[in-house]
């Protein structure tokens, strides 16, 4: 279990070692679960920086620290990339990484729109194909 405000945690992931340098959440509940999207910057051994998107739950009412890493994909609504990255372009940490991305608002016709398209593309073609 995790304390998704706790930074500093070693990680090792396919024989690299690395740090979660700052971690950004998140959360919402569905069911008897909060589940938190998370976007964490790491630092490398080698030297290099990434950003990762994990996938966290805990039960309704949980502490702080009974969070759960889920070891599947993050999936997430395009608003919710959105408030993650705009989150990372206004921490201190992640700005150096994130200085060429330009975060748009919903409707302006950035990010959020092509995203949705792409989203509403691979949702009728799995449609189409599963009809």
């Amino acid at each position: 279990m995790v304390k998704l405000e706790d930074s500093s945690k070693d990680v090792d992931y396919e024989g690299h070692h690395g740090t979660v340098i700052r971690r950004l959440f998140h959360s919402e509940f569905f069911g008897d679960y909060e589940y938190a999207r998370t976007l964490e910057l790491m630092e490398w051994q080698e030297g290099y920086k990434e950003l990762r998107f994990r996938y966290y739950l805990r039960p309704k009412g949980g502490s702080d620290d009974a969070w759960i890493a889920v070891p599947s994909y993050v999936n997430m609504l395009p608003d919710t990339l959105v408030e993650l990255l705009r989150q990372a372009k206004n921490d201190s940490q992640f700005r150096d990484v994130l200085k060429d991305i330009s975060v748009s608002d919903t409707g302006s016709g950035g990010l959020v729109n092509e995203a949705q398209l792409r989203a509403f593309k691979l949702e009728m073609d799995w449609k189409k194909r599963n009809q």
